[in-house]
């Protein structure tokens, strides 16, 4: 199963969104990332209702390993898991 935090934020409920799969953190990589997509990851966490959606730009966004990529939720989801989503991987990318 997979896990869910966001980092580098003022406190568990912001930041940047990061997922567990097969027990290694890594980016979810978005450039369509929406208050829909963010709206579920706040379901997720149990972090009330998501306020804003917001991505980092290419140049801002470092090295690292990417575990999910192209996220499309409706909003109504329970996890982010349940969304539609390119085959994701572990990858180094820049994110």
């Amino acid at each position: 199963a997979e896990s869910l935090r966001l980092s580098g934020g003022e406190s568990r409920c912001d930041g940047r969104v990061e997922i567990s799969l097969h027990g290694v953190w890594s980016r979810v990589l978005d450039d369509d990332w929406d208050i829909q997509d963010a709206h579920v990851v706040c379901r997720q966490l149990q972090c009330g209702t998501a306020k804003k959606a917001y991505y980092l730009p290419k140049s801002e966004r470092g090295v690292g390993l990417v575990g999910l990529r192209s996220v499309q939720c409706t909003g109504n989801e329970t996890q982010l898991m349940l969304c539609k989503t390119s085959l994701y991987q572990t990858v180094q990318s820049g994110v």
